[in-house]
């Protein structure tokens, strides 16, 4: 067992951490163990909802690094977050995902723009 996986249960604790930082690193080391840090997706889909933008957006980036289906729609919900860096990092990570589903799911923004924009007119 490699040093990163033997400290995947401190780091899934550590995205609880009341420390912003701390939870921004935590999720940052996760998604460099790519698909390794699979066992992390329940804990990192639980705080893609994070209250700060950083810790969201190092979610979303991890999310896509590991690659697991299971992020599909989680990610796909951030593509209408308020930051616009968590959104791109939500496309980047669905992009990633590289699968028809998370494809239509990065169309579905431009449709929603063109419909409000042809409404408008």
């Amino acid at each position: 067992m490699t040093d990163e996986k033997r400290r995947m249960p401190e780091l899934i604790k550590q995205l609880k951490d009341e420390n912003q930082y701390t939870r921004r690193d935590a999720a940052n080391w996760l998604g460099k163990m790519g698909a390794d840090g699979s066992f992390a997706v329940p804990a990192l889909i639980e705080t893609l909802g994070d209250k700060n933008r950083e810790v969201r957006y190092y979610v979303a980036q991890a999310l896509g690094q590991i690659g697991d289906p299971r992020a599909l729609h989680p990610l796909a919900k951030r593509l209408w977050d308020k930051a616009a860096y968590v959104r791109d990092a939500a496309a980047e990570g669905l992009k990633q995902l590289d699968t028809p589903e998370a494809e239509r799911m990065l169309s579905e923004p431009l449709r929603r723009f063109l419909r409000f924009i042809l409404r408008r007119n």
